[in-house]
C-alpha cells in the first residue's frame, strides 16, 4: 500500500489564505491614498506613466475673488473626504464615494440642469449721498455713499442652465501604483514560501 505524501509546506496554505484575505484591504486603502493625491496634484497618472494635469477653471465672469487661488475640485472638501475603502466579499478592491456629483466631475457632463433657488432678501439702496455726519470738537465728519433704504424679499423660484463640467477623473491609479504593487504581491508571496 502507498505511503501518504508528506507535505513539506504545512503552514504555506494557511499563510496564503491569511494574506489573500487581507489583500483587498490593503489595496483598497493604498489606492485610496493614491486617489486622494490627486487633489493635491491637481491631475492623475494614467496607466502608460504619464501626468495629466485636470482642465483648470474658467475665469469667472461674476468677479468672484474666492475661486482664483483655490485648488480645482476643493471647495468644501467634501468630495475628498467621502472616498472610502471598501473592497468586495469576492476579494474585489474598489473605492467608493456616496457624493451625487462625483460621477460628473470624473466622467464630465454637458446638458441643462434646473437649479432650485430658494427665498432671500435683497437689500434696496438709496440714492448717493451724505450718510452719516459725525460732529467733532473742532470739524465735522461727513460719510458718503449709497443709504441702505430697506430689504425687498424675493421668493424662490427655479432656473434652467446650461452646464459644462469637463472631466477630471480623480479615481484613477496610475502605473507606478501598479508596478509598486505588483512588486510588492511578488514580494510577500516569496515572503510566504521561505516562511513556510
Amino acid at each position: 500500500m502507498a505511503e501518504p505524501l508528506h507535505n513539506p509546506f504545512p503552514n504555506f496554505e494557511r499563510n496564503l489564505r491569511a494574506y489573500l484575505r487581507r489583500l483587498p484591504l490593503r489595496l483598497s486603502q493604498r489606492a485610496l491614498l493614491v486617489m486622494k493625491s490627486n487633489f493635491d496634484r491637481g491631475g492623475y497618472e494614467t496607466e502608460s506613466g504619464s501626468f495629466v494635469r485636470w482642465k483648470p477653471r474658467k475665469k469667472s465672469t461674476w468677479k468672484i475673488k474666492s475661486d482664483e487661488g483655490r485648488a480645482l475640485l476643493i471647495q468644501s472638501g467634501r468630495l475628498r473626504r467621502s472616498l472610502k475603502a471598501d473592497p468586495l466579499m469576492d476579494g474585489t478592491p474598489r473605492v467608493i464615494t456616496d457624493v451625487p456629483y462625483a460621477e460628473a466631475h470624473q466622467n464630465g457632463f454637458k446638458g441643462r440642469v434646473t437649479q432650485k433657488v430658494g427665498g432671500y432678501n435683497r437689500s434696496v439702496n438709496g440714492k448717493l449721498g451724505i450718510i452719516k455726519t459725525t460732529s467733532l470738537k473742532k470739524s465735522t465728519r461727513i460719510s458718503f455713499g449709497t443709504a441702505k433704504v430697506g430689504q425687498r424679499k424675493v421668493r424662490s423660484y427655479t432656473r434652467t442652465i446650461n452646464q459644462n463640467i469637463p472631466q477630471r477623473p480623480f479615481m484613477q491609479v496610475g502605473k507606478s501604483f501598479l508596478d509598486t504593487e505588483e512588486k510588492d504581491l511578488l514580494n510577500s508571496l516569496e515572503n510566504l514560501f521561505l516562511q513556510s
